[in-house]
């Protein structure tokens, strides 16, 4: 509804296509703002996804090369978002940092094993839940680029993590080596170097949807 906009324009779409097929879309609204007439319009951009660098080099080129528009907004955007690294000045990129993800591993051993991990080892990790409870234990893992197994132990920990850092580490974002590096994972150096190379992955944790 228009009383909802804050004076912004309906809103507008623009896909990418190469080939017929559509590779990409940008969603977006334009709010217009005359400063002493000059103008210094606003355009907020709800979504932006592609498929590949092309279409979205194509996409961000065309939102910031709209007339008469002074700030671009993006709103609910990656953690390391791959514009920074497009730009001739990566200074006028300003970012806000705000939560999108809750996450809260329940069943430890049905979590870790649903998962792949692109390096292959078995790590006995000890998972602390002092909110509830039920959740923590000493889990042993064996995981690998084709699957994994995890099921309750009584051998020691090769690492000891809170149930907060477990799902972090579980996402890939941040480093394992980082949440042991300030003291929330406790570990051998060996252990450490493993988990980060098990639960790593090349693509980053992001909600591109907000709730």
């Amino acid at each position: 509804p228009e009383h909802w906009r804050d004076g912004a324009s309906a809103t507008r779409f623009v896909t990418f296509e190469r080939d017929g097929e559509a590779r990409g879309y940008t969603r977006y609204r334009h709010k217009p703002d005359w400063e002493g007439g000059h103008a210094n319009h606003e355009l907020r951009v709800g979504e932006l996804h592609a498929l590949d660098v092309e279409a979205y080099a194509a996409l961000s080129r065309y939102l910031f090369s709209v007339d008469l528009v002074g700030t671009v907004r993006l709103g609910n955007r990656r953690l390391n978002e791959p514009l920074r690294s497009m730009l001739v000045d990566p200074r006028r990129l300003s970012t806000r940092l705000s939560d999108t993800i809750w996450f809260r591993p329940m069943d430890v051993p049905a979590l870790l094993a649903a998962r792949r991990y692109p390096a292959a080892g078995d790590l006995v990790i000890e998972v602390i839940d002092d909110f509830m409870g039920f959740s923590g234990g000493r889990f042993l893992l064996s995981g690998g680029p084709d699957g994994a197994e995890c099921s309750p132990t009584g051998r020691t920990p090769d690492l000891t993590m809170s149930l907060a850092d477990l799902g972090s580490a579980y996402l890939g974002s941040p480093r394992i080596g980082q949440l042991a590096w300030v003291g929330r994972i406790d570990g051998d150096e060996r252990a450490v170097q493993l988990a980060q190379s098990m639960f790593s992955w090349h693509i980053e944790p992001w909600c591109t949807v907000f709730f």
